[in-house]
């Protein structure tokens, strides 16, 4: 059954690929903000037969 469309997707995010992205990404601004100025970016590519949405 899918969730309410007005839950935030890192919220629907509970395991596998996406939380580990996730719990990645919040590291990297977390030690960034902890070091001051910082900058880095993000790609990203969705592979045929995956989808973006749970």
């Amino acid at each position: 059954m899918a969730e309410p469309q007005d839950t935030p997707p890192f919220q629907r995010a509970k395991s596998g690929q996406v939380r580990e992205a996730l719990d990645r990404l919040e590291g990297l601004v977390v030690d960034g903000l902890k070091h001051g100025f910082f900058d880095f970016s993000i790609a990203c590519e969705i592979a045929n037969g995956a989808s973006a949405s749970s």
